[in-house]
């Protein structure tokens, strides 16, 4: 609507100036029309030249006819330039006021012009400012549904990790669907838009399909992501799962190097979390250390752990320090120092056989079944036997197929005395 009282004042402008065009042209042609009317054709002036029969009165009579034609046509020619000059002066009166005019009505339209298209610009402005905050207050809103979503989702991926052991996976069936949810919509995410939850679930689901390399990558995003943030608890989790990746695909320098820098970060770090991650990462290393045949540095690391257990606050600090104690065994039993490692063992066996929960439980069993394994790697089948009897005892039955899979039995598994025995037990 504003458009076309626009369109109407340029157009009511353009027509005044026209018509005071044509006022101006009209009125010049006028004057010129005046002045040429003005203009007189001067009479040739006869001028009287003496001849011989003329008298002197004659003569006198002549010059005066002449003078009076002289006179005549000067008045006329006074008349007529006074006549051109008022002509002029009012032509030239006219044209100013025709110029005052259309300047005048330049003015006025211009102002009028002028005002409706600041009207316009206003209210287009103030469309516009209406629009933009529809826009704005539709994108708050969108984003209070999203972050809304985020702190459900953040929800719900706290409860899935709470509870987890390290480098292992849920085996409740419903979290484990809804850590593959959090994952598949993480999946889709721009890699700065993710969350740490949203990692930990990439990470976990990585480890649940045994995808070491994926696993290995999406930790060290992880970990360059936020570790400017410096929140350590997630940060440790970045680092430790990505040792345990590295350790999975078989790259046992890198794997150590990064539980080394992981212990040298945190081992003075006092959230509850972080010594958890630490406990297992002491460990870690050492089973590294031990993968890459560094025997002794690879006790160094479980005596650490084994040192911590009476003063240890957390269960699963104690069960890392139970762990190492096996492996300490393998270690020793590895470089042949036999009497050592039966020591180990059986110092695990007397200080946890009685305490029932299932993951120290399964580290007694463990031992039991390691001595039995180096008195069969020396053939001494009595002390195997025994040992054997032990193992069964404290399983609750003799479990045939490890005796068989075993490569520490091969030299003794047909001899007469264990072959009756491992018959009577039902093998």
């Amino acid at each position: 609507m504003e458009s076309d009282n626009n369109k109407e004042l340029i157009y009511s402008t353009m027509l005044f100036g026209l018509v005071a065009l044509v006022i101006i042209t009209t009125a010049l042609i006028f004057s010129v029309a005046n002045t040429e009317s003005l203009k007189f054709t001067k009479s040739p002036i006869k001028t009287a030249f003496p001849t011989e029969t003329e008298t002197v009165d004659e003569r006198i009579v002549a010059l005066e006819r002449d003078n009076r034609e002289l006179r005549y046509q000067r008045d006329m020619a006074e008349i007529h330039t006074d006549l051109i000059g008022r002509q002029t002066s009012w032509f030239q009166i006219l044209i100013a006021a025709f110029g005052v005019l259309i300047t005048s009505i330049v003015i006025y339209f211009s102002f009028n012009f002028s005002k409706a298209a600041v009207a316009e610009a206003k209210n287009t402005v103030h469309d516009d400012h209406d629009k933009m905050k529809l826009k704005i207050e539709g994108l708050i809103n969108q984003a209070r549904v999203k972050v809304k979503e985020i702190d459900e989702d953040a929800k719900k991926a706290k409860a899935l990790f709470e509870g987890i052991p390290f480098a292992e996976i849920p085996k409740d069936q419903i979290k484990k669907r809804s850590l593959l949810n959090i994952a598949r919509e993480a999946e889709i995410k721009k890699r700065r838009e993710r969350t740490a939850d949203d990692y930990k679930a990439l990470i976990t689901i990585a480890q649940m399909d045994e995808d070491w390399s994926r696993m290995q990558q999406r930790a060290l995003e992880m970990h360059l992501l936020f570790e400017e943030d410096e929140n350590d608890e997630i940060n440790s989790f970045a680092l430790f799962h990505r040792a345990f990746a590295l350790y999975k695909l078989g790259k046992f320098e890198k794997s150590e190097e990064v539980y080394r820098d992981f212990i040298d970060k945190y081992k003075s770090n006092e959230l509850v979390v972080v010594q958890k991650r630490l406990a297992a990462a002491i460990r870690s290393k050492g089973y590294v250390l031990y993968c890459l045949q560094r025997f002794k540095e690879a006790i160094v690391e479980y005596d650490i752990l084994i040192k911590a257990i009476p003063t240890a606050q957390e269960e699963i600090c104690k069960y890392q320090g139970i762990k190492a104690m096996n492996n300490k065994g393998a270690a020793l039993y590895s470089m042949k120092q036999f009497d050592d490692a039966i020591e180990v063992y059986d110092n695990l066996i007397d200080s946890y056989k009685t305490i029932d929960i299932p993951i120290v439980k399964e580290q007694v069993s463990d031992a039991l079944f390691n001595k039995a394994c180096i008195y069969a790697k020396q053939s001494q089948i009595k002390n195997t036997k025994t040992a054997l009897g032990l193992w069964s005892e404290f399983e609750g039955m003799m479990d045939c197929q490890k005796i068989i899979n075993e490569d520490d039995f091969k030299n003794v598994r047909n001899k007469p005395t264990l072959k009756k025995f491992l018959k009577d037990n039902g093998c």
